[in-house]
């Protein structure tokens, strides 16, 4: 498996918040963070977190909300990436259809390739309360 550094993955999310905050505009509250990541040899998965990242622009964008709010924190600690986003959501969203709903192929695909690439050094959790939608990944850090 080819690890990429962590720093370019966050650029790309990076880039990838900029398009977003272009199609938004002032609809979007953003808090994001990032911390810790100062070595060059951090190394992940490629495109592994933008996959939470996009599902957190989609079901924001879909919610009634006026104003919706995505919350992106990244930082690492002893020896672990941890990743945390919390975004708008509505409980039953206006624009999905049922088919919409019931597959969730992006985060199917992405949790399988959590389990093969990183075995037990990672930790997955997810729940929905209060209009939001929070996960929280941790990663055990590789390094070259």
């Amino acid at each position: 498996m080819q690890f990429i550094p962590l720093k370019n993955e966050i650029l790309y999310i990076q880039n990838y918040i900029e398009f977003e905050i272009i199609q938004t505009g002032d609809k979007l509250v953003l808090d994001f963070e990032i911390e810790g990541v100062n070595d060059n040899n951090l190394l992940i998965a490629p495109m592994l977190l933008i996959i939470f990242v996009e599902n957190a622009f989609k079901y924001a964008k879909i919610t009634r909300a006026l104003k919706i709010f995505i919350s992106i924190k990244l930082h690492v600690k002893d020896g672990w990436i941890y990743f945390s986003i919390i975004n708008s959501h509505d409980l039953f969203p206006q624009y999905l259809t049922e088919s919409d709903e019931t597959s969730g192929v992006g985060l199917h695909h992405t949790l399988k390739r959590l389990r093969l690439i990183y075995g037990e050094d990672y930790d997955y959790k997810s729940s929905q309360e209060n209009g939001s939608y929070n996960v929280e990944l941790s990663l055990k850090v590789i390094s070259i």
